[in-house]
């Protein structure tokens, strides 16, 4: 692909091969093959992007499958981040001729988001601390709260402690608000029951922004059980959720929490929800629908 002159030809025949599998028209492994390998061929950040999308939407896939899917996220996950990795050691050129600042951000945006390993995390540790630098690369604001919310996540060690230290470093609405998706997203029942609590009540609710902070982090890839043990309560009252908050709330609520559904009792859930869409407003039943059938598609 990287021999065609045209970006947007690469694009559209990238479009083709995302949806090979789907097809039938090859396994995900080989794509996910394709993917890594051209990692460090393609120049245009465009492209890029829309192929590192793919990688990462690829293997998060694969963990909220599970079962015989893990064996394929055990293989090439870290083949990802090994070679990601590799591309943003090489930090950005100083002649010119090589990463441009720009494309190192993009691949270190997608380094983030598929590291799993300890050696992966590990590495991002180090970027936060200082202890690991690249050229050209200082870390913003943004991308160090990126680098504490895969911690929570994925629940590294001293993932809390570092949480708490990044909110005394950037104690602005921005840094708070992203400590509370930092803390929603940590896989502890306890935390995530707290943060539903405060989502539903409607007595003495927090800011919108900070409950879509929340809403948005609160169930990342790789938490599908806590996800399903919270879904019956977060269904439980939806008229009565319609009737008292806004659309702009009820979008976040719809869309956010019931994303990335991926299971047979998940999806019963959620369709039972649903089925009589008069009683929870339109808003409601749109987004939820929406879900519903990206959960369909998932398990087909």
């Amino acid at each position: 692909i990287e021999r065609i002159d045209d970006p947007l030809m690469r694009s559209m025949i990238w479009t083709a091969l995302f949806d090979a599998p789907a097809n039938r028209q090859m396994d995900n492994g080989t794509l996910l093959e394709t993917l890594i390998g051209s990692l460090p061929l393609e120049s245009n950040d465009r492209i890029i992007r829309q192929v590192m999308g793919e990688l990462v939407g690829n293997l998060n896939l694969l963990e909220r499958l599970g079962g015989e899917f893990l064996a394929e996220l055990e293989e090439f996950g870290p083949i990802a981040e090994a070679q990601l990795w590799q591309l943003i050691s090489d930090g950005v050129s100083p002649a010119g001729d090589g990463q441009t600042l720009s494309t190192l951000n993009l691949r270190l945006s997608s380094y983030i988001g598929i590291a799993r390993s300890t050696e992966a995390l590990e590495n991002l540790s180090g970027l936060l601390d200082g202890s690991v630098e690249i050229e050209g690369l200082e870390l913003g604001q943004n991308q160090r709260w990126s680098i504490v919310q895969r911690f929570t996540a994925r629940d590294y060690a001293g993932a809390r402690d570092l949480l708490a230290a990044e909110l005394r470093r950037d104690p602005s609405d921005a840094g708070r608000r992203s400590a509370i998706a930092a803390e929603s997203g940590l896989p502890d029942i306890a935390i995530k029951q707290q943060w539903v609590d405060r989502i539903l009540d409607t007595q003495a609710p927090l800011p919108l922004s900070n409950l879509r902070a929340a809403m948005g982090s609160i169930f990342p890839t790789g938490q599908e059980e806590l996800q399903l043990s919270l879904l019956p309560r977060l269904t439980a009252d939806l008229g009565e959720l319609a009737a008292g908050r806004d659309n702009y709330f009820q979008e976040s609520y719809g869309t956010d929490l019931f994303s990335g559904v991926c299971s047979e009792a998940g999806l019963d859930i959620l369709s039972a929800a649903i089925v009589d869409p008069e009683s929870i407003g339109a808003t409601l039943y749109r987004f939820i629908s929406e879900n519903v059938q990206q959960a369909e598609d998932c398990i087909a």
